[in-house]
């Protein structure tokens, strides 16, 4: 069995960040920055906030959008991180709504991966926290839309993840 290590680990989430950030620039036309630092810090910790990305303000997103990208293959704690980002957003810590992409095989075969996805979708308010998608929801939404709507009015049958 091979060990993964903590690089590995990153580049996979590098990797998923820059798919992200490519479909938001090129297919939505938004102007995008990486690993974007908020100004604010956590209501959990102190620590200083810096989301994935940040899409700058347009008439879409008029206070912009910020995202965060989670991709686990393996079982691990990554699923346990994801309430915390929806603690700060409640307590109103994020310049802009949030929208996450999850996706690996461990959210798509996993049940501890599956249940952490399904909860996460249904935390979506439109508000604070504005879409909750696996990759091939978010590409879709990307080239349907244009990033142009909300993520939960896709218009298309819900994606079974992993398909």
């Amino acid at each position: 069995m091979k060990t993964y290590s903590f690089s590995e680990d990153n580049a996979r989430g590098s990797a998923m960040e820059h798919l992200v950030a490519c479909m938001l620039r090129a297919v939505c036309g938004f102007e995008v920055t990486e690993q974007y630092r908020t100004g604010t810090r956590s209501s959990i910790d102190g620590a200083k906030i810096t989301v994935d990305g940040y899409v700058y303000p347009s008439a879409t997103w008029p206070s912009g959008l910020c995202y965060e990208s989670k991709w686990q293959d393996v079982s691990g704690s990554a699923h346990k991180k994801l309430p915390y980002y929806l603690i700060d957003a409640a307590a109103g810590l994020y310049p802009a709504p949030l929208l996450f992409i999850i996706d690996g095989a461990f959210f798509c075969k996993m049940d501890a991966g599956k249940k952490a996805f399904s909860w996460m979708k249904s935390q979506v308010d439109g508000e604070k926290i504005v879409g909750v998608m696996n990759t091939s929801e978010f590409v879709t939404w990307c080239q349907r839309h244009g990033g142009r709507t909300a993520p939960d009015y896709i218009e298309q049958p819900q994606l079974t993840m992993g398909v």
